[in-house]
């Protein structure tokens, strides 16, 4: 196992070590020329070094980047350098490449590919990336392939489940009003309403990720929905789970479908039910938030301007590193049973309100998700 000190060591021959103490500049040119792109952060993820191929390949003006955070533009990359796996060891210089999610200066999002090193040095550690052209060439070709828009495959779905489901549901409850609860077939059809019930909490969530319920946007107010939904959610908590509101803000109007909103605060509170099996405590607080480009922390896919945040914290078993980037995927789930979904459609929510959603976890240690959606003023 090589220190991480060391990774740098071994391409440099004495010639070109000599000539770069001599003139230092030239390491910058030669950075600067590569055909790739190429960053290097700190251990809090800012950058310290761009060359021209990523500014231009992120959309920035020559110099932009520097003192940026990295999590701007790929933010699994900030979540990699800011908490390494292994502090004082890696096994190979740069790890395996990986697609990861990117965001340009105006906000459109692509995939890349990702390959990443974290450099110990008595200074503190140093991430240094660079990004494999040929990911980019597929990315922007994949762009203008045609393919079936995901919000009218989620609609069709869902009509197609709900057709198969209405009845199956219709047919057990009239078994159930109808047969002893000590018949043979009762917990038969008990069964098979419980999955039929899933089966429909599944295709709503279709429903609201195709936007066939979503609504029309009007002026809510969120403090009055979080109030008049925590019967709701103690329900769905259960007894073990301690839950705390604190509503801050002092501008909670935010312009949402109201139905989807609700919607998107269940599907977070029953996230935090199943990570704390034990039982334990869930937050939900709200803050105002102006976000620039200056502001600290990195927060892609928002437009500058004033955002209500709505936070849920729990105290459960945490996410982890390796997954922590894969939550909002449709259809990924760690949980049995469960289909996948019930992110996904917090994330479409918030986008299609103007707004985004952030996690931030460790595992062990809790789950904290930030919902950001703009106000009116």
């Amino acid at each position: 196992m090589r220190k991480r000190s060391q990774v740098l060591a071994e391409p440099w021959s004495p010639e070109l070590e000599k000539e770069i103490a001599q003139n230092p500049e030239l390491l910058l040119a030669l950075v600067d020329a590569a055909p790739v792109a190429m960053f290097c952060a700190d251990e809090f993820g800012t950058i310290l070094l761009a060359n021209s191929k990523l500014e231009t390949t992120f959309g920035y003006g020559r110099g932009e980047l520097l003192r940026k955070a990295v999590g701007l533009l790929i933010p699994e990359a900030h979540q990699r350098i800011t908490n390494p796996r292994e502090p004082e060891a890696v096994p190979e210089p740069f790890s395996s490449p990986s697609q990861v999610t990117a965001f340009r200066k105006d906000g459109t999002r692509f995939r890349i590919q990702l390959r990443l090193a974290i450099l110990a040095t008595p200074q503190g550690n140093y991430g240094a990336g660079f990004l494999d052209p040929v990911e980019f060439r597929s990315a922007y070709a994949s762009t203008a392939t045609p393919t079936l828009d995901s919000r009218v495959l989620a609609r069709g779905m869902a009509h197609a489940l709900n057709n198969m489901l209405t009845p199956m549901l219709s047919c057990c409850q009239m078994l159930l009003r109808e047969l002893p609860k000590n018949h043979r077939l009762y917990s038969l059809v008990e069964h098979a309403d419980a999955i039929a019930s899933s089966g429909a909490d599944f295709t709503r969530q279709l429903q609201v990720l195709g936007g066939s319920l979503q609504g029309t946007n009007v002026v809510t107010n969120v403090h009055e929905l979080l109030n008049l939904s925590r019967p709701g959610f103690a329900r769905i908590l259960g007894p073990r789970v301690n839950l705390v509101l604190r509503l801050d803000a002092e501008n909670d109007l935010v312009s949402v479908a109201r139905g989807s909103l609700a919607q998107a605060f269940e599907n977070l509170v029953n996230n935090a039910r199943d990570a704390m099996p034990a039982g334990g405590t869930l937050d939900i607080e709200t803050h105002n938030f102006a976000w620039d480009e200056s502001s600290l922390g990195a927060l892609p896919g928002l437009k500058p301007g004033l955002y209500l945040r709505v936070a849920f914290a729990d105290t459960g078993h945490g996410i982890p590193p390796d997954q922590v980037a894969r939550i909002f995927e449709p259809f990924f789930t760690t949980r049995k049973g469960a289909h996948g979904l019930g992110l996904t459609v917090v994330q479409r929510i918030a986008r299609d309100a103007g707004g985004e959603i952030f996690v931030y976890s460790g595992d062990g240690y809790g789950s904290a998700f930030h919902l950001y959606l703009p106000v009116l003023k």
